[in-house]
């Protein structure tokens, strides 16, 4: 089991990795559009009939509605996640030219993409920095 929120299944495709059950907060990138609020949980077909099972017996369900919305994020997802990665490569590099910051940790800079090609097949949009301590008076 594994969380997949940030890299979603365009960026780590969690079944070819050997997971048997995903989950995504689909509020964030797969509704994509600040109005639903949604959580998923996709599994292989091995785990299907126990969670199934399980769903079935608590009741959980999705209403059409918001399967709806979330429907409609996913047909942009591709085009906002390649945007989001963009941007913020932009940004990284604009943070590693300031003085004040010490490091930036994003795995599309130069140096680092075989971490992120072998992680998320290079689509990131997380980043780190150390910023340099500097007190004046």
């Amino acid at each position: 089991m594994l969380d997949n929120t940030w890299a979603t299944p365009l960026g780590f495709p969690a079944f070819a990795r050997g997971a048997d059950i995903s989950l995504h907060a689909g509020t964030k990138y797969v509704g994509g559009h600040s109005d639903v609020l949604v959580g998923l949980m996709t599994c292989s077909e091995a785990t299907f009939p126990a969670l199934h099972r399980l769903w079935t017996d608590m009741g959980v369900t999705l209403s059409s509605d918001d399967a709806f919305l979330a429907l409609r994020g996913l047909r942009t997802l591709a085009v906002r996640l390649e945007r989001h990665t963009q941007s913020a490569l932009t940004i990284a590099r604009w943070l590693r030219e300031r003085p004040e910051v010490d490091e930036v940790i994003f795995p599309a800079l130069p140096g680092r993409l075989l971490a992120s090609k072998r992680c998320c097949d290079g689509i990131t949009r997380n980043a780190g920095l150390r910023v340099l301590a500097r007190l004046s008076r």
